[in-house]
């Protein structure tokens, strides 16, 4: 049977001398595998349709464990993502956040769109960690493991003023001490990281967020991941090396 689907390739790898399997998260089906026979010769229809970040219009076979490509079209190469290496290490995190996170033939449509939005925003120059920092909320959601933000998790008081890895959530400043190794919140801090979980990718404008307020965010999404998930990212590793040279470096001479 022949299914139409629009996806984007979230990893590929060799089968074979000049086939590949790739990875799709797919808007109608989920995450999915699939056979592309003949993709790693150079001139392959289906060459363009197969790398990385590529979003596109794919028909396949399905079938089996595996799905067969047997055309496909190229909505968006993200062309501008791939000639910028920060920007290229924050959409690799998020493909694999994305492949990690979910369960194969669940679909996600909502989420499908968030990321397809994303990568579009990155694209056009918007903040990357920012970006990245909302699709971790939304794929964290999808998969079940969504952070408490609303109130505080131990009395359900709207005030937050630390975060508890443990229990998931927000602490106000009364329960704070219910947990010695919650981390501390500005309320900077505390007003974007509700933000950042309810908004829309159509509704991202300009969000300026002061370095110190990226830096509480970054550590608690990464222990709240460590925490909840447990799971190692490679793509995680690349990109707080990345960081870590970006915040080294010195300003620019005016």
């Amino acid at each position: 049977m022949l299914i139409r689907l629009e996806g984007v390739v979230l990893r590929t790898r060799d089968y074979g001398e000049g086939h590949k399997i790739i990875t799709l998260f797919t808007r109608e089906q989920g995450k999915l595998g699939a056979v592309a026979r003949g993709a790693k010769k150079p001139r392959s229809r289906l060459a363009a349709v197969t790398q990385p970040l590529t979003h596109g219009l794919y028909l396949c076979h399905a079938g089996g464990e595996l799905a067969t490509l047997s055309q496909g079209e190229v909505l968006h190469a993200f062309s501008r993502i791939r000639d910028d290496l920060i920007r290229t290490a924050y959409a690799a995190y998020m493909l694999e956040v994305t492949d990690r996170l979910l369960a194969e033939r669940e679909a996600h449509p909502r989420l499908f769109d968030q990321l397809v939005g994303i990568l579009q925003q990155l694209e056009a120059g918007k903040d990357p960690e920012i970006l990245t920092r909302i699709y971790e909320l939304h794929a964290l959601a999808a998969s079940g493991f969504r952070p408490h933000l609303d109130a505080c998790v131990a009395c359900g008081r709207l005030e937050a003023a630390a975060f508890s890895v443990r229990e998931g959530g927000f602490l106000c400043s009364a329960c704070q001490q219910t947990d010695r190794d919650a981390l501390p919140l500005a309320p900077a801090a505390v007003r974007v990281l509700r933000r950042l979980a309810r908004v829309d990718v159509g509704q991202i404008g300009t969000i300026n967020v002061k370095p110190e307020t990226k830096a509480q965010l970054r550590r608690l999404m990464r222990a709240f991941w460590e925490e909840h998930v447990g799971l190692r990212l490679k793509s995680r590793d690349v990109l707080e090396r990345l960081e870590s040279w970006t915040e080294e470096r010195p300003a620019p001479l005016e």
